[in-house]
C-alpha cells in the first residue's frame, strides 16, 4: 500500500524544522519497497516566533492541514501539543474539542533547541503550567466533557517525552476504561518506541506522532546535547 508523507527539512538531508516554522514540506510517496520524491509544497508557517504570538492557532493549523490534505503523515523535528492534537484530530466528524494533559515531565533526549519549563507565563512548546498525575488527568477529562460535549480528543505530548516515564500510558489506560469514546493521541521522540510498541497497541493509542530530529547520526549529535538510555547518558556519535 502506498502512502504520501510530508517532511519538514531545511536542506533536504535532515528532519530539522519545527512544525510551526515550516513554510514548505518535501513530499514522498512510500510503500514497503521504495520512496518516490514528488517535490516540495509550500504553505504558511503556522507559528512565527513564540507559538503563534497569541494569534488564532486553529486558523493557522487549518491552513497547513488544508495545504497537506492529501498527506497521510507529517514528519517534523518537533511539534507543540496544540498543533499535534489539532492535526491528529483532523478528519473526525463534526466539531472536535481537544484536551491536553501534561503528565510527562521527564525527557530522555536533550534537544539543543528545546527548553522545557514549568510556568504560567510562557505559551510555547515544552512548557506547561503544572504537571498532573494520571488520576488527575482522568478527572480533568471528565470535567472537560461536562463543559464541552464536543470533546473528542485527549492528547499528551509532554512537556517531556511520553515514553520517558510511565505516566502517559497509565493515563491513556484509565481514559480507555472510563471514556472509551475519546480519541487518544500521543507524541514521542521515538527513542523507546520499539520497546513500548506492544504496550502502545494494547492501550489503544489512536494517533501517534513521532518527531525525528535527523536520520544521520552526525547531524543528530549536533542537534542533541545528549541522550539518556536505560540509565546511561550518551553524547556525540
Amino acid at each position: 500500500m502506498k502512502y504520501r508523507i510530508a517532511i519538514a527539512s531545511k536542506d533536504g538531508k535532515a528532519v530539522n524544522v519545527h512544525f510551526g516554522l515550516a513554510g514548505r514540506f518535501l513530499l514522498f510517496d512510500i510503500d514497503e519497497n521504495q520512496a518516490e520524491y514528488l517535490g516540495e509544497r509550500k504553505t504558511t508557517a503556522a507559528c512565527l516566533g513564540s507559538c503563534c504570538n497569541g494569534g488564532d492557532e486553529s486558523a493557522a493549523f487549518e491552513k497547513v492541514a488544508n495545504d497537506l490534505n492529501d498527506v497521510s503523515a507529517i514528519i517534523v523535528s518537533k511539534i507543540g501539543e496544540g498543533a499535534a492534537s489539532y492535526m491528529e484530530g483532523k478528519g473526525k466528524a463534526g466539531n472536535t474539542g481537544r484536551i491536553h494533559l501534561p503528565t510527562s515531565a521527564a525527557c530522555n533526549i536533550e534537544c539543543a533547541f528545546c527548553i522545557r519549563s514549568i510556568n504560567k507565563k510562557e505559551n510555547r512548546p515544552g512548557v506547561a503550567s503544572t504537571i498532573i498525575t494520571p488520576e488527575e488527568a482522568v478527572e480533568a477529562t471528565g470535567r472537560a466533557l461536562e463543559l464541552c460535549k464536543d470533546l473528542k480528543v485527549a492528547g499528551i505530548a509532554g512537556p517531556g517525552d511520553t515514553l520517558a516515564s510511565p505516566y502517559a500510558l497509565q493515563t491513556f489506560r484509565l481514559i480507555k476504561e472510563r471514556y472509551p469514546q475519546i480519541v487518544k493521541c500521543m507524541s514521542t521522540n521515538g527513542l523507546l518506541l520499539n520497546e513500548k510498541a506492544e504496550e502502545i497497541a494494547e492501550v489503544g493509542i489512536d494517533s501517534l506522532t513521532v518527531t525525528v530530529n535527523a536520520v544521520d547520526p552526525e547531524i543528530e549529535a549536533r542537534l542533541n546535547k545528549g541522550i539518556t538510555y536505560h540509565g546511561k547518558h550518551y553524547t556525540g556519535v
